[in-house]
């Protein structure tokens, strides 16, 4: 099964960098992992991948949709820049819940949080739903909606969110 791993960015290509080889150190396999950028038209060191207009952090969910839109993976995987994975295979308890219509939530260096702060979901959400969120806490409208639903999952995947 493939995972997309849907990634807005803006300027900060050395973080990026480890962030994405993070990623790809601990994957159990690369060839089923597709990486989806997305950053703004003047960001010019990272141009050459995805071109946005100008959107901004209040509308970081336009960001996110267009990137689920592209995606093709079994999986849409919220990841930013400033995050490292690690937790080596990751992508196998990932896809040990193929099948489920549930929302993942890794854990991270935050666990107080009561939301899945990258969230997970299967790419059914995005084609039943069109979208995957409406607005720019993209994993607080995730979180609820799997909360009220009872489909909110943690999962064995840790990452630290280096803020």
């Amino acid at each position: 099964m493939k995972i997309s791993v849907l990634l807005p960015t803006r300027g900060r290509t050395e973080v990026l960098k480890t962030s994405i080889m993070t990623l790809l150190d601990t994957v159990k396999d690369p060839k089923q992992i597709e990486i989806i950028l997305g950053m703004d038209e003047d960001d010019q060191e990272v141009i050459e991948y995805v071109i946005f207009k100008p959107l901004g952090y209040e509308n970081l969910h336009q960001y996110v949709n267009t990137l689920a839109g592209n995606a093709s993976g079994d999986w849409l995987f919220f990841w930013n820049d400033d995050c490292l994975m690690e937790t080596k295979d990751w992508d196998e308890v990932i896809n040990s819940h193929t099948g489920e219509f549930k929302l993942l939530a890794p854990h991270d260096n935050h666990d107080g949080h009561p939301y899945a702060i990258l969230p997970i979901v299967p790419k059914d959400w995005f084609i039943l739903m069109g979208h995957l969120s409406q607005n720019a806490q993209n994993d607080a409208w995730l979180s609820h909606i799997a909360y009220m639903l009872d489909i909110f999952e943690r999962i064995d995947v840790t990452f630290v969110h280096d803020r």
